[in-house]
């Protein structure tokens, strides 16, 4: 799981985390193997990070929630199957802890059609995109999600 930290383009200059506008995780990453296109996998936070976005990478539910408690992001990028905490119970969590955010959440999933997973996406409201997708599908899903 990745959270996109702020939804402005960032200067040329680099920044450091403080200096940064804003503070959070970052999205989906790709499998380079699929190029541009595919599941979660690594590169997905270096396309966001090509396009201005701050990333922070949690490996699992559990993870993110810690991090989601000590400071600010302004959305979430999370798959629905995770290990020790499942996508369904971190974003009770967050609906619960954190309101705000939990509205900014964009789930990712290979499982859809006639599963149990398609009525909790329908129930949460969140933008979700299937897998695989395509880098720009999530950029726009991220830009729709942060306006």
């Amino acid at each position: 799981m990745e959270l996109p930290v702020t939804g402005g383009k960032l200067p040329p200059a680099p920044l450091t985390r403080d200096e940064a506008a804003g503070d959070g995780w970052g999205a989906g990453r790709f499998d380079p193997g699929r190029g541009r296109r595919g599941a979660p996998g690594a590169g997905g936070d270096d396309a966001l990070r090509d396009e201005g976005y701050l990333v922070d990478h949690a490996a699992d539910g559990e993870v993110a929630l810690e991090r989601i408690g000590g400071r600010a992001f302004d959305a979430v990028i999370c798959d629905l199957k995770m290990p020790r905490l499942d996508g369904k119970a971190f974003y009770r969590t967050l609906e619960a802890d954190a309101p705000e955010l939990a509205k900014r959440v964009i789930f990712v999933t290979g499982d859809v059609a006639g599963t149990d997973a398609e009525e909790f996406l329908m129930e949460s409201g969140c933008r979700w995109l299937a897998k695989p997708f395509r880098l720009g599908d999530l950029l726009r899903a991220l830009r729709e999600t942060l306006a």
